[in-house]
């Protein structure tokens, strides 16, 4: 949605106004730390704050069974996060291309409490 809280909180609270049922599962700018920390410490406490603004929205943030046409859908979010060691295919080599930790942002941006790291 966003890495600010504060455009998070914002866009969430304008969907639940239109929407019977909305879902979040963060994605990688989601858990994008501020400098200063002002919006967590780290991604998992930025994570912390982010699921307490869906719980006061009523943004389902769990497994949850929904009605859809007369028909139960179960949604089902999934939290994850890639590592390095799921890259298993051979770097380009004939091309000049900049390694991803030097090119992708969530390596800078997102912040990791010991043991927990971004690959």
């Amino acid at each position: 949605v966003s890495e600010k809280l504060a455009r998070f909180e914002e866009t969430l609270a304008l969907l639940s106004s239109a929407f019977g049922a909305v879902f979040f599962v963060p994605g990688n700018h989601d858990l994008w730390c501020r400098k200063d920390g002002s919006e967590g410490a780290d991604s998992v406490a930025k994570l912390e704050r982010l699921e307490r603004v869906c719980e006061s929205l009523g943004v389902l943030t769990t497994p949850q069974r929904v009605s859809v046409g007369g028909s139960q859908v179960a949604v089902v979010p999934l939290l994850s996060f890639y590592h390095a060691s799921f890259d298993t295919e051979p770097d380009v080599t004939r091309l000049r291309l900049p390694s991803a930790r030097a090119s992708v942002s969530d390596y800078k941006a997102t912040r990791w409490p010991e043991p927990l790291e971004c690959g």
